[in-house]
């Protein structure tokens, strides 16, 4: 099955529960098709990627989380060297230019400022698709 074909295997990681609601309402809006698995904090990431290889496709990291923030979790995946075949979208409340470029050193492969747009959103998984 192509990339093309083959459903977005989608990690949110999100402690809000409406900025949770909102992104899955979005991301249904898009018509793309995805499968989505939210965590509430940043400590629950490191686990689920080591018992989940290969997934997810894309990971959507509020920066402002519990337990470990989106930078400790950035970090954790940069280290780990997870992030070679991982595209990392940052979800933050935050349009402050220090925590964007933070955010991209530590390895975030883009930035979008709460609420997203559905618009916005499938042009994120769009372009993780032309990438494989």
């Amino acid at each position: 099955m192509s990339v093309a074909n083959q459903p977005a295997n989608i990690l949110l990681v999100e402690d809000s529960e409406d900025d949770a609601y909102f992104f899955r309402r979005a991301l249904k809006k898009t018509g793309v098709p995805c499968e989505c698995v939210h965590l509430w904090d940043g400590g629950a990431v490191a686990n689920y990627l080591k018992n989940h290889p290969g997934q997810p496709h894309l990971l959507f990291l509020d920066l402002k989380i519990p337990v470990l923030n989106g930078f400790e979790v950035l970090n954790w995946i940069r280290d780990q060297n997870l992030n070679q075949h991982l595209e990392i979208v940052i979800l933050s409340g935050s349009d402050d230019p220090k925590d964007i470029s933070t955010a991209r050193e530590c390895g975030a492969n883009d930035y979008l400022v709460k609420p997203v747009s559905v618009t916005e959103l499938a042009q994120k998984i769009q372009t993780w698709r032309g990438k494989q």
